[in-house]
């Protein structure tokens, strides 16, 4: 697998109800949204739908750390 510095997964917490998963990450993605700012971007716009404002409490939120 591709890193270039990720650990090849990425967690998802649920704060709601304080379910944590992990989710690995297929080379195909880590070639097309190579970097930081192209994987957060990248899960903003999946995770969330056109019509949600940014201000809407059902809004996907996520941290995310660049190197």
């Amino acid at each position: 697998m591709i890193q270039y510095g990720y650990a090849g997964k990425i967690l998802r917490i649920n704060l709601s109800d304080g379910i944590f998963s992990d989710e690995i990450l297929d080379d195909d993605f880590i070639k097309k949204y190579v970097g930081g700012v192209g994987f957060g971007a990248r899960y903003l716009y999946k995770e969330n739908p056109d019509h949600v404002a940014f201000s809407d409490p059902q809004i996907e939120s996520f941290l995310q750390t660049v190197h």
